[in-house]
């Protein structure tokens, strides 16, 4: 009887879970759901490959220091377009990435 408690409850559970609106769902499952969900963005060829002469032609006079200072502040440019609301003043780069 034990188990069949168990079991009636396990059950009790997942339908309080599905009226509530919460999804519940197996691990491997959920993974694969969020790798459908996530969007793919790709930037524009054109801009990018803009973006990368200017960034060698600063390395390629030396200043290394300013080229990855260029890729930084035009990447940071460019997610603060796509995505307003994620970006703070306080976050690292290694936040942002």
């Amino acid at each position: 009887w034990g188990a069949v408690i168990i079991g009636v409850a396990i059950i009790a559970f997942l339908l309080v879970l599905e009226a509530k609106g919460v999804a519940w769902r197996l691990p491997w499952r959920r993974a694969r759901k969020e790798a459908e969900t996530q969007e793919e963005w790709r930037p524009d060829a054109g801009a990018a490959q803009i973006l990368l002469s200017e960034a060698d032609a600063l390395a390629a006079r030396g200043e290394y220091d300013e080229a990855v200072h260029l890729l930084l502040r035009r990447s940071v440019a460019d997610i603060a377009t796509r995505l307003p609301d994620f970006l703070r003043p306080s976050l690292t780069a290694r936040d942002i990435a």
